[in-house]
């Protein structure tokens, strides 16, 4: 099984274009064969979780 892993700048507090940056990868990473695409943690927020809490 291949795995992809995403590396890239989040943007913070802008899911949309995070979710964006994912999908793109994910295209990426299937085209290439891969079957899983690991992403850092709390990517979609952008690494801001408390203002995700607020």
């Amino acid at each position: 099984m291949l795995l992809a892993l995403l590396q890239a700048n989040a943007v913070v507090m802008d899911i949309e274009a995070n979710h964006a940056i994912i999908d793109a990868a994910a295209r990426d990473a299937a085209a290439a064969g891969a079957f899983v695409l690991v992403t850092p943690e709390l990517f979609t927020v952008g690494y801001a979780p408390q203002r995700v809490r607020a």
